[in-house]
């Protein structure tokens, strides 16, 4: 116990004491603090004053009515103002001598842990085992970990602000976990541990240690091998906008460290915090307050969909190509999902949606194809975005079963807000046709030819020794004059518009079973409805990062309900659209 005696100043006379204040800043007058337990402080320096007290202990009391434990620093600088002129400290020996205070440790950043180690100058080997208790709260236990891999530990890496275990006090970023709720979890991947955390009941026991150096050199390594482009560096990215590629249900996911943010293809993502390998925060673009949690990160994501793809494979699901096919080869097969010629009228096509064979063209120019290399398909998870304002009406392309239908229901319901763009063709104006309205004839295929090279174009192609085409301008002409301009092309052209920064409305429809094509199809037989059903497929695989939306549904009213509802909730003027700059 010490006594001190002091006439009060205006602001106090000692601004912090012990875990409640920072002893480092604290200003003692030596003349009139006696004696710190056992030890004297009179004629001793400021500092000597505050090393004595911080040798004391970690909790402090005012002797008499008020009691200093666990409150706020403003309310115990409160307390100490309105003491009178003759002032009784109590201070409690802490456990141990030096050991910084887990409700003082603020240690969430790499700032904070570095300061505090090089003021404690605390290392691993002195700190012992400690037991944690923490309530789970709606999001959670409210804290990320790591490691897990190679024989590393597990460590808790991020504290959710405002989360259980931030208001705890009582875990810190650098804390290692020995066990839960005393099961031992010393040697389990990280995959283990996190299904273990959420197995937990409301009441969760955690046994850490302190390893603050350790786990310093486990973020050194991975900060290395982020510099050698060996993983991602989102850690760079605090904050960003991101679309989903996929659709999340968090209840599947058994890793989740904490309350999972359940998403759809499409949703827009505010990703609030991007610095944790394996888990991000982010919240959904919408009013709700509650649209918030966590999500997989665009690692953790790819990694797991890879391992999942390497077992498919193994059981010998899907048809390699063969790589004995030409590249050219490739790209008409992965080309040909379209039921018809994309840009000819449907009288000279003829043909109906039934699942019939290939059609007898050639496509000669469209985007480039990404994966006609041979290389490994990309795993999709999140695209970067960001909002503008257009002063044009979007264009619409349907994929997949139920196009035609939509496309003509569309225009049919909504004369005045949807149309379609003229196309262009090298063929010979027939007696009844008119140019510009039915098609634009090109003078010359020379001359077509070059505005296809110059990009000119969204996408053309031969048929019967004629070209034929979907020009941008033709595009921008209907866009314009602010109807939404239906176009049936195929998936290669959504880029092309992207590029021609006409963002267009793409919505995939995506049959449910080869069954539920029978059944909104009624004249389709079986074999044709399963080669319907495998196009659905192939063109999901291929073209799946550029939807806008997919739409599924039990009947065709089902499905044309949702597309207009994507539609008027896309339409804009403010859109989200794809950033130049990679994830």
């Amino acid at each position: 116990m010490t006594e001190r005696r002091k006439k009060k100043t205006h602001n106090g006379f000692l601004r912090k004491v012990s875990s409640l204040f920072n002893l480092d800043t604290a200003h003692v007058s030596t003349p009139e603090m006696k004696q710190v337990n056992d030890t004297s402080v009179e004629s001793v320096t400021h500092a000597e004053a505050v090393d004595a007290l911080k040798k004391a202990g970690s909790t402090v009391r005012l002797k008499g009515d008020v009691n200093l434990d666990n409150v706020t620093h403003e309310d115990a600088v409160s307390a100490l103002k309105a003491s009178g002129e003759r002032v009784q400290l109590v201070l409690i020996p802490g456990p141990r001598h030096g050991q910084p205070s887990p409700r003082t440790s603020r240690a969430n950043t790499p700032s904070s842990t570095a300061n505090s180690l090089r003021r404690e100058d605390v290392t691993d080997s002195t700190e012992e085992p400690r037991v944690v208790d923490i309530e789970k709260g709606p999001q959670g236990l409210g804290f990320n970990i790591v490691g897990g891999e190679d024989g590393h530990g597990i460590y808790v890496s991020f504290l959710l602000a405002g989360g259980p275990a931030e208001k705890s006090g009582q875990l810190r970023r650098g804390d290692r976990l020995l066990a839960v709720n005393e099961v031992d979890i010393t040697q389990a991947t990280h995959e283990q541990a996190a299904k273990a955390l959420k197995g937990t009941g409301q009441n969760v026991k955690l046994t850490v240690v302190y390893r603050p150096h350790e786990y310093n050199k486990f973020e050194a390594r991975i900060n290395e091998l982020k510099q050698h482009h060996t993983l991602l560096r989102t850690s760079q990215k605090r904050s960003l906008y991101v679309r989903a590629l996929f659709d999340y249900d968090p209840i599947r996911d058994d890793g989740l460290p904490s309350r999972g943010l359940p998403f759809r293809y499409g949703d827009i993502l505010h990703v609030t915090n991007a610095s944790d390998d394996e888990w991000w925060q982010a919240r959904l673009d919408t009013t709700d307050p509650d649209a918030i949690g966590i999500i997989p990160s665009k690692k953790r994501w790819e990694r797991k969909q890879r391992a999942r793809d390497r077992q498919v494979k193994f059981q010998g699901q899907g048809t390699p190509v063969s790589t004995s096919q030409s590249t050219l080869e490739r790209k008409k097969k992965t080309l040909s999902f379209s039921r018809k010629f994309p840009f000819m009228k449907s009288r000279e096509d003829g043909k109906s949606e039934d699942g019939s064979d290939q059609e007898p063209f050639m496509l000669c120019y469209t985007q480039e194809d990404t994966n006609a290399d041979g290389q490994d398909e990309a795993v999709l998870s999140y695209e970067t975005v960001q909002q503008l304002t257009i002063n044009y009406t979007r264009p619409v392309i349907i994929l997949g079963p139920l196009k035609d239908r939509i496309n003509d229901d569309l225009i049919s319901e909504f004369p005045d807000k949807f149309g379609s763009c003229v196309p262009h063709t090298t063929r010979p104006r027939r007696d009844y046709e008119v140019d510009g309205r039915d098609y634009h004839f090109v003078g010359s295929r020379e001359q077509m030819e070059r505005d296809i090279q110059n990009h000119l174009f969204i996408e053309a192609g031969q048929y019967n020794e004629n070209l034929y085409g979907t020009s941008v301008a033709s595009v921008r002409e209907v866009a314009e004059k602010g109807k939404h301009c239906i176009l049936d092309v195929s998936g290669n052209a959504i880029k092309r518009l992207q590029v021609a920064q006409l963002y267009p409305i793409a919505i995939f429809i995506k049959p449910k079973s080869v069954e539920s094509i029978m059944e909104m199809t009624k004249r389709m037989t079986e074999d044709q409805a399963k080669k319907t059903y495998e196009r659905a497929l192939k063109m999901e695989q291929e073209f799946a990062e550029y939807f806008t939306a997919v739409v599924s549904g039990d009947t065709p009213e089902e499905i044309y309900a949702k597309v207009k509802a994507v539609i008027t909730a896309e339409s804009g003027p403010t859109v989200w659209v794809p950033r130049r700059d990679p994830l």
